[in-house]
């Protein structure tokens, strides 16, 4: 809670005391969950150095006990995600390949962690191509960029549903068109940002259902960003953009 509402110090403390006591009490399982909240903490200060420590730490007790755990594998995309924000794509790479293996065995190549599992390892695959733009990128994934040529529109897009394996990414083929472009998550990223305070954030995810808390981020542009996401994985965005137009009617939602 501590740490949703930016009191970071106070949190950091907090989780430092509780480490200190799961150590003493030799409480391997719980050392391991708090060095890997710890971490989370610690990378989103931007004090990456120590948040790999922990990280690493926290994944050696998880692979020890459960190799094949879901926990183990949250674990591995954790440290995954961390290396992919310091640039180390090539050393991201296995970890989120064996996050994504241990997935598919223990819940199935269908289930919503598996395919955002998968679409983790995508974008990080969209990443390392050659003249991939970082604006592309929104709280982390990827997002369908679009290339403005003249009056016309050269979009190109990955979603999971063009996934097709752990190490095959399936882009949909370039194409032209002056027909007009349902709005990018760019542009309602901004738009929330320009007609909603954190407060009102609150409510739009109250008539969404959905938990403002669970929601990453502590601050209004962390917050839209994720919920944008949280709607595109769940294919809900349509019905985000519905609740905005009926709380802010004379803004244009495209």
């Amino acid at each position: 809670m501590l740490r949703t509402r930016g009191q970071y110090e106070e949190a950091e403390r907090l989780y430092r005391e509780s480490l200190d006591v799961f150590e003493k009490l030799g409480d391997s399982h719980s050392v391991a969950v708090t060095q890997s909240s710890l971490a989370d903490l610690l990378r989103t200060r931007g004090q990456y150095e120590e948040a790999e420590r922990l990280y690493r730490l926290s994944l050696a007790v998880f692979e020890r006990f459960s190799p094949d755990h879901p926990n183990t594998a949250q674990s591995l995309n954790n440290l995954g995600g961390l290396l992919r924000a310091m640039g180390d794509l090539a050393g991201a790479r296995p970890y989120y390949e064996r996050a994504l293996a241990i997935f598919e065995k223990t819940l199935g190549s269908n289930h919503p962690i598996t395919m955002q599992s998968r679409a983790k390892l995508a974008n990080l695959e969209a990443k390392s191509q050659p003249g991939f733009e970082e604006k592309d990128f929104i709280g982390g994934d990827y997002v369908a960029g679009d290339k403005v040529s003249g009056d016309k529109v050269i979009g190109y897009n990955i979603s999971m549903g063009n996934i097709s394996s752990s190490k095959g990414v399936t882009v949909e083929s370039e194409t032209t068109t002056n027909v007009e472009q349902p709005i990018s998550p760019r542009r309602l990223r901004d738009l929330l940002l320009t007609h909603f305070d954190i407060a009102e954030l609150n409510e739009l995810c109250f008539e969404l259902g959905v938990e403002f808390e669970d929601i990453p981020g502590s601050t209004l542009s962390d917050k839209s960003s994720e919920l944008i996401l949280y709607c595109e994985r769940h294919d809900r965005t349509q019905e985000l953009i519905e609740v905005c137009k009926k709380n802010r009617p004379m803004v244009k939602w495209e």
